[in-house]
């Protein structure tokens, strides 16, 4: 199906499904499908466990993907050299990411996730609007720092390891500017970080885009919350 449809196909979506042998299909997207705009993968389940992602070949296969969903799956990046991770394009257009994990019952499935992961995935994506990283269990708030994003809209960290360092207060104020919707529910921050990003974020009023913010489950003072 996929050769045949060939460089017409802007968009796969195959979500919440057992999939054999869909490695090969993947494959095939990426040698044959270089208009793909949108790949939806959401909570399937494949028969080799983890799926196997070449991050640079998928990159150089579909340079114009705008939309990436992994919600609830097992993904992991293929190992390459420097160089071949230097060299790589990215994804200059890509507008939304969610690889997020219900940890409650699947918490094997993040640990695909990683810095490396990130990192490699959004290497050129500074049109990036959303990003999901709900779940994932082995991200630090160093790598949403060295992220290239211009203005990223709408960020989902709630139960993400994110919380387990000092960096958040950074993190918020990189995107101050841009944000409109910030979910930092059901994490457990340390010291006052917490407090302290929120007053970053409430220092200049006038200059926020912000329209939702979750703080659900945190250790928010009610003084900050004021």
């Amino acid at each position: 199906m996929v050769e045949t449809f060939n460089s017409r196909l802007e968009e796969f979506i195959i979500t919440t499904s057992q999939l054999r042998g869909f490695q090969s299909v993947l494959k095939s997207l990426m040698t044959c499908c270089k208009n793909l705009r949108l790949l939806d993968l959401s909570n399937c389940k494949f028969s080799s466990d983890f799926l196997m992602i070449p991050i640079e070949e998928f990159q150089d296969g579909c340079p114009n993907l705008e939309i990436l969903r992994l919600t609830g799956s097992k993904v992991r990046a293929n190992q390459v050299s420097k160089r071949v991770k230097e060299e790589s394009l990215g994804f200059p257009k890509l507008k939304e990411v969610s690889v997020a994990v219900n940890i409650t019952t699947t918490l094997s499935i993040s640990l695909g996730i990683t810095d490396e992961f990130l990192l490699r995935l959004l290497k050129t994506s500074s049109k990036l609007k959303h990003l999901d990283l709900r779940g994932c269990t082995h991200i630090t708030a160093d790598v949403l720092q060295k992220l290239l994003l211009d203005a990223l809209e709408e960020l989902f960290i709630s139960q993400c390891s994110v919380s387990k360092y000092e960096g958040i207060a950074v993190i918020v104020q990189k995107w101050m500017h841009s944000l409109i919707e910030l979910d930092l529910s059901w994490n457990v921050f340390p010291g006052m970080s917490l407090d302290i990003a929120m007053k970053k974020l409430s220092s200049t009023p006038q200059q926020s885009s912000l329209r939702i913010l979750n703080l659900s489950g945190t250790s928010i003072t009610a003084h900050r919350v004021k």
